[in-house]
């Protein structure tokens, strides 16, 4: 796959396909999607294979190859001037990969910097995510703040957090729950 991500008429056809709507051809959000899918069975097979096993081993190689496939293909497809991946497809395959701790302890950090990169900090993609997809993304920074994914730092949280409040309070209601957070964190003291 990475191979045909490099040959620029390949990309130049998928991203034809991708500008129209309902495409029946390839496009970014099936290729997407359908890697997606094949990191979380990759992930499924190796935790069955642990579990079976009893051995505490990681994915390894495998999740750098998924998690570069994974980010070549959000790179690509939102090179141009306007994203061709769908801000729904992106924020739901995070989403999905971060609320599920088994997901999270394998591509947590990979999918929280595809968030960082390719979702967050793009305006076009502002006004698509809905303020339950504000706060679900605020209340999972906020713990992964108090308890980080493996392999990811406090500062790519902090990043999350403030691209995530300064966005999203911008585009919702989400700056009610920061201000509710916010007066519940200086009762502590």
């Amino acid at each position: 796959m990475r191979e045909r991500l490099a040959d620029d008429d390949i990309v130049k056809l998928i991203n034809k396909n991708s500008s129209t709507k309902d495409s029946p051809l390839v496009t970014w959000d099936k290729i997407f999607i359908a890697s997606h899918k094949a990191l979380k069975a990759e992930a499924d097979r190796v935790t069955a294979e642990m579990r079976k096993e009893k051995k505490s081993n990681t994915v390894g190689r495998d999740k750098v190859n998924y998690m570069s496939l994974i980010s070549a293909i959000a790179s690509k497809a939102n090179a141009g001037s306007i994203p061709l991946l769908s801000c729904n497809n992106l924020l739901s395959c995070s989403l999905e990969i971060l609320e599920r701790s088994i997901y999270r302890r394998i591509f947590g950090e990979g999918y929280i910097r595809l968030l960082l990169q390719y979702v967050l900090p793009i305006p076009l993609y502002w006004k698509d995510i809905s303020l339950q997809h504000w706060i679900d993304l605020f209340d999972l920074a906020v713990g992964f703040y108090k308890d980080p994914p493996e392999d990811c730092s406090k500062d790519s949280i902090v990043e999350l957090l403030d691209l995530i409040v300064n966005h999203g309070c911008g585009q919702s209601h989400l700056a009610l729950k920061v201000k509710r957070l916010l007066s519940n964190a200086t009762s502590y003291h």
